[in-house]
C-alpha cells in the first residue's frame, strides 16, 4: 500500500504535465498576424514602444509616438513596400503569395542600390546571391526556416544554420550555426504548452536565456530576455509584450 501511494502522485503530476502540454495546439492554418502593438521595458528602466495604425492592407508604425516607417502588404501578411522616415524605399515581389522573388531597394536620394532578381524556387527551397555568396534556404510547410546555408564563389561552404521544430513545425527545437563548419552558436527550447524557455551558447558557453509565450498562430506575445556569464549568472536585459490581430490576413495556402 505504501509503495501504491508513493506512485500515485508521480503518476498524477505526469497525468497534469500532460494535459498542461496537450491543452494547448497551434491552428492547422499558416496565418500571418497583423501587428497592432509592441512595448519593450529594459533593465534600466527606459521603455520603447510602437504603435501599428492600419488603413486597409496599409500600415504606418510609430515609434514612440513618431512616425517610423510605412508599409504596403499583401493579402496574406507580406509587406510589398517599406519607406523609411529616412527616405529609404524597399521593395518586394512573391509568387504564391510568400515566396520571395525579387527586393529592390532606392535610396533616399533616389538612387537604386539593390536590385535582386536571382531567387530561383523549387518547391520549398530557394537559391539567391547575396553579397558574392550563394545562399540556399529550405523551408518548411509553414515557411519556417530549416536549413540556411551561405557558399562562397569557390563552391565552399561558409556558413550553415539548423533549425528543428515540434511536430507542429513552428515551436522551435533546436538551432545551431556553424562557420566553417565549426558550431558557434545553440539556441536550446524547452516548451510547456504555449511557453517555452531558451538557452543561448556561444561556444560551448551560455551566453543568453529567453522566457517566452505565443499565441495559437505562434506569434510570440510575451518575452524576457536575459544576458548570461554562465548558467548560474543571468540579468534581465529586457521584457517584451506584443498585441495582433490575428483574423487580418488571409490564411496563406500550405
Amino acid at each position: 500500500m505504501k509503495k501504491l501511494l508513493l506512485i500515485l502522485p508521480l503518476l498524477f503530476w505526469i497525468g497534469c504535465e500532460d494535459e498542461s502540454e496537450e491543452s494547448f495546439s497551434l491552428v492547422d492554418e499558416w496565418v500571418e498576424c497583423a501587428w497592432l502593438s509592441l512595448d519593450y521595458v529594459y533593465e534600466d528602466g527606459t521603455t520603447r514602444t510602437y504603435d501599428y495604425i492600419w488603413d486597409g492592407l496599409s500600415m504606418d508604425r510609430y515609434k514612440d509616438g513618431s512616425l517610423y516607417d510605412s508599409r504596403l502588404y499583401n493579402n496574406y501578411g507580406r509587406y510589398l513596400y517599406r519607406g523609411d522616415v529616412d527616405g529609404n524605399k524597399y521593395y518586394y515581389e512573391y509568387d504564391d503569395g510568400w515566396k520571395t522573388t525579387r527586393n529592390i531597394t532606392i535610396d533616399a536620394y533616389g538612387d537604386t542600390t539593390d536590385d535582386n532578381s536571382t531567387y530561383t524556387w523549387d518547391g520549398l527551397t530557394v537559391t539567391f546571391n547575396y553579397n558574392g555568396e550563394l545562399v540556399t534556404i529550405i523551408h518548411n510547410s509553414y515557411g519556417r526556416f530549416l536549413l540556411l546555408t551561405n557558399t562562397d564563389s569557390t563552391g565552399q561552404e561558409s556558413s550553415r544554420g539548423e533549425y528543428t521544430y515540434k511536430e507542429d513545425g513552428r515551436r522551435m527545437l533546436d538551432y545551431k550555426y556553424y562557420q566553417d563548419n565549426e558550431l558557434i552558436q545553440q539556441n536550446i527550447y524547452e516548451w510547456d504548452g504555449n511557453v517555452y524557455e531558451s538557452t543561448y551558447y556561444s561556444d560551448g558557453e551560455m551566453n543568453g536565456k529567453r522566457i517566452g509565450e505565443i499565441n495559437k498562430y505562434g506569434e510570440e506575445v510575451k518575452r524576457e530576455y536575459y544576458t548570461c556569464e554562465g548558467e548560474d549568472n543571468c540579468t534581465l536585459y529586457y521584457s517584451m509584450e506584443a498585441e495582433y490581430d490575428c483574423d487580418y490576413f488571409d490564411p496563406i495556402p500550405n
